[in-house]
């Protein structure tokens, strides 16, 4: 005998969670792409961007990479932010680590990019866990209160690691 019947159990599921979560995972891999180009746009502009700027520009350059991961993170796969902003970020913050205009170590910066790209609290596109871990019961101005105060804490930690630890 079944522990549930096949119709009862089909109707308990959040379809709806389900098809948007669909949609943005295609949605995600799409931008991600190679065809679209998004990684070398945004490398050849922060490219031209901090140019001269030494490594006040850098720094700059690393807090915008992890801003960036970190909202991007909430209404995109994180898989996607986080290979989208290593791949743009990166190359970047290699050659100004070889040439001598910034000593904070690129590799760190990646670490903490994807660690940012990880801190999808915040709205059901951000992980397919959130929808099921607010669950029907939490709305989103409650959920984003809690998501907000976890936001927050993961981007000092960040920041903490980063420049503690990175240079």
């Amino acid at each position: 005998e079944p522990i549930m019947p096949l119709a009862k159990g089909l109707a308990q599921i959040p379809w709806a969670i389900m098809a948007f979560m669909a949609a943005s995972l295609v949605f995600a891999s799409t931008i991600s792409s190679a065809d679209m180009g998004v990684t070398t746009m945004l490398s050849n502009m922060l490219s031209s961007a901090i140019g001269g700027a030494g490594s006040g520009g850098i720094i700059l350059v690393s807090i915008a990479a992890f801003g960036l991961a970190l909202i991007a993170t909430n209404f995109i796969a994180n898989s996607v932010v986080a290979a989208v902003c290593t791949a743009a970020f990166v190359p970047v913050l290699i050659t100004a680590y070889q040439s001598g205009v910034s000593s904070l170590h690129p590799w760190s910066v990646a670490g903490v990019i994807i660690m940012m790209a990880g801190a999808s609290y915040l709205t059901p596109p951000a992980s397919a866990m959130v929808p099921f871990i607010l669950g029907p019961h939490v709305d989103i101005k409650a959920g984003f209160k809690i998501s907000s105060l976890l936001i927050a804490c993961t981007f000092v930690i960040a920041m903490a690691l980063v420049f503690f630890v990175g240079y």
